[in-house]
């Protein structure tokens, strides 16, 4: 991303160097004429003041929901010159509304509202100018739907053409939700009856946890998730999971996740996610587990 442009330590330096010379040569020209001038002398002085000395106001750096649907803005900030700045996240605001429940994305923070100034990232840092600072939030303008942000704040990863009974997309959960180190189960069991295909994460889940019951296992973990004002989340099936792994990918480790999707009694199906492989995996290994939901 690219940085304010600030007065940095080498420019003043720099011309620190020149008026210090500049001052020299002047004030010798004043002495041999006769003619001592004092404030000539006294550049020498002005030059090595620190501007942030000479320059004691604050300034204030702001947020501007550009366009948002809700959800809160950071808090104002007051800084002096040339301090370091560090940005803040955008939290729970909202995008713009492309429908079904379904915002833009949040891409960065910019000082102007189109994009075209200095863009930053949360937690990025630049130097405080000697003015006040307005960074505006920038989202996704295109009106797709994959990608973006789902009614339970996670991402939109894949779309019906029509809507296929009681739903038309599958939204994965954040990735804050996510487990690490879990096993598929706690022991070999058969729960027999799972489905690899989109749309059956769901009855793959009830299933798993209908034959193994309460433990700390992903069906469970997912089939327990309570996340952004919703309780039905399940364990995606393995080409639900290839769909994340192709369509929100950034957002994932790069490492294996469970499918519910069964191989055999000893084995389930995981996905690597640093290269989209897919293997029968044994189901007390421990892996990461991510949510899916349907809406």
């Amino acid at each position: 991303m690219s940085m304010m442009t600030l007065r940095g330590g080498k420019r003043r330096f720099e011309t620190a160097a020149v008026v210090v010379i500049a001052s020299v040569v002047l004030a010798a020209a004043a002495m041999l004429s006769g003619c001592p001038d004092a404030s000539l002398l006294g550049l020498v002085a002005d030059a090595d003041e620190d501007p942030s000395e000479t320059n004691p106001e604050t300034y204030t750096v702001s947020y501007n929901a550009n366009g948002a649907s809700g959800g809160t803005l950071p808090l104002q900030s007051s800084h002096s010159y040339d301090d370091e700045v560090w940005v803040s996240e955008a939290g729970e605001l909202r995008g713009p509304v492309l429908g079904f429940g379904i915002t833009q994305r949040f891409l960065q923070w910019n000082t102007q509202a189109d994009a075209g100034g200095s863009g930053y990232l949360p937690f990025e840092a630049f130097g405080m100018p000697d003015h006040d600072v307005t960074l505006y939030a920038i989202w996704t303008t295109d009106g797709g739907f994959i990608s973006k942000i789902g009614p339970a704040g996670g991402l939109v990863f894949f779309e019906h053409a029509e809507s296929n009974g009681d739903w038309r997309f599958l939204e994965a959960a954040p990735p804050e939700t996510e487990w690490t180190g879990r096993p598929w189960s706690e022991f070999t069991t058969l729960v027999d009856g799972t489905e690899i295909g989109i749309g059956a994460g769901e009855p793959n889940t009830q299933a798993i946890v209908g034959a193994m019951g309460d433990g700390d296992y992903a069906a469970k973990l997912c089939d327990d998730l309570s996340h952004g004002g919703y309780s039905d989340w399940f364990l995606p099936s393995i080409d639900e999971l290839n769909l994340m792994y192709h369509n929100v990918q950034w957002t994932f480790a790069p490492a294996f996740y469970w499918s519910s999707s069964e191989e055999n009694e000893g084995l389930a199906r995981a996905q690597k996610f640093n290269d989209g492989s897919r293997h029968p995996e044994s189901k007390t290994n421990a892996y990461r587990v991510r949510a899916a939901r349907a809406f």
